[in-house]
Parts: structure tokens; C-alpha cells; sequence
């Protein structure tokens, strides 16, 4: 097949129309930056119109706290909107920035090899291949679903909870493994058909409500910072306890961290559903025998019918390449949680999740790429400015390792980084 060749030596490839593939463009777009973006599905919306999950799931970001600044969520949206509604957002969004004519979807990317001259040579998977100047990855952190090791080979039925669409499960033991937000609302979800649902948890996570005195939870947390964001630990634990309850009292798993500092589980049912007993609580897996046994690390044990893994995913950054073999970057200590501190041809956008709404955190990032991309196409001083302060260690932000759980970033981090990408941002405003 003849392959296309273009040239697009001062041009930035956006992989990924997502939210953080769309930030990224509009704001590519606002600061005079050539770009393009491409995607393999059929429709923009990233994780809001993939498969995962079932449709009808709302999320648990408000959609006050979770939209871009310039394009309010419509007021027909309930609090807490489904996927479909927050894909019919993005699709408005793309309409808003006239963005449809520079987005490809049914293409993605192949191979992007990086050049010691700071160019990419990107090879789409139609064949085509282009040049590039830089890349901005938003290809998200939920690429590639992952099962535990004791899952391999397995005679009972595992499913990742990725392939779980919401279906009833009657006169099933279901057995679900996970302790974060994805395993919440399975287990939850599954409880209401299965005649037995266990819930397998590693570790322990406060459980909030959605609502929190008549607010959506993470407006609250922003409009009264003296329930939650700036008393002490020990004190905002004893508030969210007494508001909501304490894991702790049910049977659940010890949270690991102050309430301020976790990676929270958004659910108003969960704990009474524990507490009734429609979901029972099971120490971390040990093992799956052959037989179809579940042997637990206290010891107990359990035949499930199914089991669905909550166990997270990873990013699928298998398509980058270097031309001289050298490491690209290091993925677990990008300055903002976006930036390489040692390549200025390449960004990383949405690759870990947010307490209290991921998108105005990738607007942020979104517009410091886009400054940094039209500093550096124009040779302006600021990009050497940019360059020195991601080398600074006091700029870390949440770093790409392990599995999406681990990834969630806690709302006082949030804040955190919020402020330092607007403090990096009057560099170029200024």
C-alpha cells in the first residue's frame, strides 16, 4: 500500500479526542499553534464513550466542579451528569472552538519515533506518516484494563470490571475485587441483582456522599473549606464520619489516609449497603485454585460464581519511540504532572484521575502546553524560562505509575496543582 507522506515540520499532533485531547486543541487553536488530532474511535469523548461501565452511570464529579470554563454544563444536566450526557457536552464543546475540521477519528497512531532534532516521525495506522514538531499525548490512563496475576489461567469466570455493561446478575455469587471508585459502583450496582455480592478490598478509603448539606460533595468542599479542605486531618475525619459514617464501623478496611489526602470513594449507598449486608466485606485475594476457591489472606474462603476485577488499568504509551533507543522521559515525575523535564517536544494530558473534576485541571494544562509549543515554534526567551522551571523539583506533580487507583489524585493535591499551573502560566502572560 502507498503510504502518505506529509510534512509538517511546525505543526503539534494531538493523539486522543478526549477531554484532554479537546483541551488541548482548543487551546492550540486560541494561541495560533498548527495542530492536528487524531483518534481511533468513532466519535469524540474518550472514556465517556467507551464501553466501559454501563451508560447510564452517573459520574461522580458535579458537573459544576467538572467543565470548562468558558462553556458551563447546560442546566437541564442533573448534578451529577451520566457519560452520554458528559460525551453530548464535548461534542458541543468541539462545536463552540470549530475544532471538527482538525480532528481525524477512525485514525490513531501507530509508531511515534522522536529525533535527537526535536521532530516526530508519526506513523498512523492507515499507513500515513508525518512530521511533527511535538506531541501531546491524551490518550487517557484507562487503555489498557488489568487483571491480578492470580487471575491467569482461572476456571471461574473473570471479567475486568471494563467488561462489565451493568447487567443483572441473578442467582449469581459475585465476587468483587477492588477497593477504589470503580469497584464502588460495581458492587453496589451488582448487589441489586446477584444473590450474593462480596466486595475484596487491599486497602481502606473514606466513603463520601454526593451531596454534602444540600451542595454537590466537591462544590461543598470548595464553597465551605472549613469542613473539609483546611481543618486539620483528625478533625475533618470526625466531620465526614459524623456526616456520612466511619468504614470503619461497618466491617470496612481502615482508610489509609485523612480524608483531606485520599483517594475518596464517592457513593451514597455504599456503607449501608455493608452495613445491611447486601454487600459482605472479604480481606485482599491470596489465591484462585483450581477447583474455583477463593482463598482470601485471612485465611477464609469463598466459591464465587463470577468475579469482576476492579483492579485498574494502565496507559498504553507502547507507540512511543525513540530513534536512538534512548528513555523518552520519566513518566513518574513530570513537572505538573504534564511535562518531561527534559524534552521539550512532548506532553502528556489525562493521564491520571481527579478528586473534585478532572477538566479544569486539563484546561490548565492544556493552555501552559499551548504557550510553551508557540514559545518555543517562536524562539521566544520564555521557552528557556519554561525549560528551567520543569526541572525544578518543586514543581512535581502526580506522577504516572502503577494502576489508575493509584493515580486518583486527593482534592487537597488538586488544589495544589491548580495553583502551580496558574503560577506557571504568568510566565508566558506576562
Amino acid at each position: 500500500m502507498h503510504e502518505a507522506v506529509t510534512a509538517s515540520s511546525q505543526k503539534v499532533l494531538v493523539i486522543g479526542a478526549g477531554p484532554a485531547g479537546l483541551a488541548a486543541a482548543a487551546s492550540l487553536k486560541a494561541a495560533g499553534v498548527a495542530f492536528s488530532v487524531v483518534d481511533f474511535a468513532s466519535e469524540v469523548g474518550g472514556a465517556y464513550v467507551r464501553d466501559a461501565l454501563w451508560p447510564d452511570l452517573a459520574t461522580v464529579t458535579s458537573r459544576h466542579g467538572n467543565q470548562f470554563e468558558e462553556m458551563v454544563t447546560p442546566a437541564s444536566f442533573p448534578a451529577f451528569p451520566t457519560r452520554e450526557q458528559m460525551a453530548a457536552y464535548l461534542r458541543a464543546y468541539v462545536a463552540k472552538h470549530n475544532l471538527a475540521d482538525d480532528i481525524r477519528l477512525g485514525v490513531g497512531v501507530r509508531k511515534a519515533t522522536a529525533f535527537s532534532d526535536q521532530r516526530w516521525q508519526v506513523e498512523l495506522s492507515n499507513g500515513e506518516i508525518g512530521t511533527y514538531r511535538g506531541l501531546v499525548v491524551a490518550t487517557g490512563a484507562c487503555a489498557s484494563p488489568l487483571l491480578p496475576t492470580w487471575a491467569e489461567g482461572a476456571e471461574t469466570r473473570v471479567i475486568h470490571s471494563d467488561e462489565y455493561r451493568g447487567e443483572d446478575l441473578f442467582e449469581k455469587k459475585v465476587l468483587v475485587v477492588g477497593a477504589g471508585q470503580a469497584a464502588a459502583d460495581v458492587a453496589t450496582r451488582v448487589a441489586d441483582s446477584a444473590d450474593e455480592t462480596r466486595l475484596s478490598m487491599r486497602s481502606g478509603h473514606w466513603v463520601v456522599p454526593r451531596h454534602i448539606g444540600g451542595l454537590p460533595g466537591d462544590m461543598a468542599a470548595s464553597a465551605r473549606p472549613s469542613l473539609l479542605g483546611k481543618l486539620n486531618d483528625r478533625i475533618g475525619n470526625r466531620v465526614v464520619a459524623r456526616l456520612h459514617g466511619d468504614p470503619r464501623e461497618v466491617g470496612m478496611p481502615a482508610p489509609t489516609a485523612p480524608v483531606t489526602r485520599d483517594r475518596v470513594i464517592v457513593s451514597d449507598t455504599l456503607l449501608q449497603d455493608v452495613e445491611t449486608g447486601r454487600i459482605g466485606v472479604a480481606a485482599d485475594v491470596r489465591e484462585l485454585s483450581a477447583d474455583g476457591a477463593v482463598r482470601f489472606v485471612d485465611g477464609s474462603g469463598w466459591e464465587p460464581d463470577l468475579i469482576i476485577c476492579a483492579t485498574g488499568y494502565r496507559s498504553d504509551l507502547s507507540f512511543l519511540a525513540s530513534a536512538d533507543g534512548s528513555k523518552l522521559a520519566d513518566l513518574s515525575s513530570l513537572a505538573w504532572g504534564t511535562f518531561p523535564r527534559d524534552r521539550d517536544d512532548l506532553v502528556f494530558l489525562g493521564q491520571f484521575s481527579l478528586v473534585g473534576g478532572t477538566i479544569p485541571v486539563l484546561a490548565q494544562q492544556a493552555d501552559l502546553a499551548a504557550y510553551h509549543f508557540r514559545a518555543l515554534f517562536n524562539d521566544s526567551p520564555a521557552a528557556t524560562v519554561f525549560r528551567q522551571m520543569r526541572q525544578d523539583n518543586r514543581h512535581a506533580g502526580p506522577g504516572m505509575q502503577g494502576q489508575l487507583d493509584s493515580l486518583r489524585v486527593p482534592q487537597r493535591e488538586r488544589t495544589e496543582l491548580l495553583t502551580q499551573l496558574s503560577t506557571a502560566r504568568r510566565l508566558f502572560e506576562s
